[in-house]
């Protein structure tokens, strides 16, 4: 048994062995990044067998070596995708707000969107009425109408992504203020284009969720404070009337 150890150590075995184990090592990572730098590795090792052998065999060795490349370049990509500095300064404060997205994801959600910065205000949502886009409000508030009460939205906040997400008309009159600025996806583009990257598609779901998560906190936190000064007050709503998980 040793004997045979020997042998298969001396003749490159060993080659085997460490490619083998950084392939098994790769397909137990769920990381993509991960992944293919440990498949690179098992190909390296498979690479100096092949070349090791008493005739090399350069025909495995120039399949190995394409493979390789073509996996080198992906995960470059996958790296480059990843990089914070990608992003343009101007971007920053907007990608630091969708916290979840990967600067890749990001961009490609940028690229199908459109900056809006009206002069005067803007209408984004008719309540009652399907709007024709989901709203990022990046710079000013919004004002939002429901029901007769009026109230606050800060920026950093989507509009409409409630009737994005269940396909029903809008359930507040949202308006940007003049000078302020946006962010519009057109609705049935951006789910054509959602529908064909799933990855995307999962992060700005949960972009989403986030968002009328923290909006509901936020409501929740207003109701309270209304209620501890309704004593005082005769009742008088918060800033903010109700609470921003019910707008658009």
């Amino acid at each position: 048994m040793q004997a045979i150890m020997a042998e298969t150590l001396a003749g490159g075995g060993w080659l085997l062995a460490c490619a083998t184990l950084a392939y098994i090592l790769g397909f137990l990572f769920r990381d993509q990044a991960l992944l293919r730098a440990l498949l690179l590795l098992g190909s390296a090792f498979y690479i100096a067998y092949y070349y090791m052998r008493p005739e090399p065999l350069w025909g495995a060795i120039a399949a190995s070596l394409a493979i390789n490349a073509a996996n080198l370049f992906g995960l470059l990509r996958l790296l480059y995708s990843r990089h914070f500095t990608i992003l343009p300064a101007a971007s920053r404060p907007v990608f630091a707000a969708m916290r979840g997205l990967q600067p890749g994801e990001f961009r490609a959600l940028m690229r199908l969107g459109e900056p809006v910065e009206p002069a005067r205000a803007l209408k984004l949502t008719t309540e009652g009425v399907t709007p024709e886009y989901l709203w990022f409000v990046t710079r000013g508030e919004a004002t939002a109408e429901k029901a007769g009460r009026r109230f606050a939205i800060p920026e950093m906040t989507f509009i409409g992504e409630i009737s994005f997400v269940l396909k029903e008309p809008a359930s507040a009159t949202v308006a940007l203020e003049a000078g302020g600025a946006a962010i519009r996806w057109r609705r049935g583009r951006l789910s054509a284009a959602l529908r064909r990257a799933p990855q995307l598609e999962r992060a700005v779901e949960a972009l989403i969720a986030r968002d009328m998560a923290r909006k509901v906190a936020d409501g929740i936190h207003i109701g309270a404070g209304a209620r501890e000064t309704g004593a005082r007050e005769a009742g008088a709503p918060g800033p903010r009337g109700l609470s921003s998980a019910h707008v658009a």
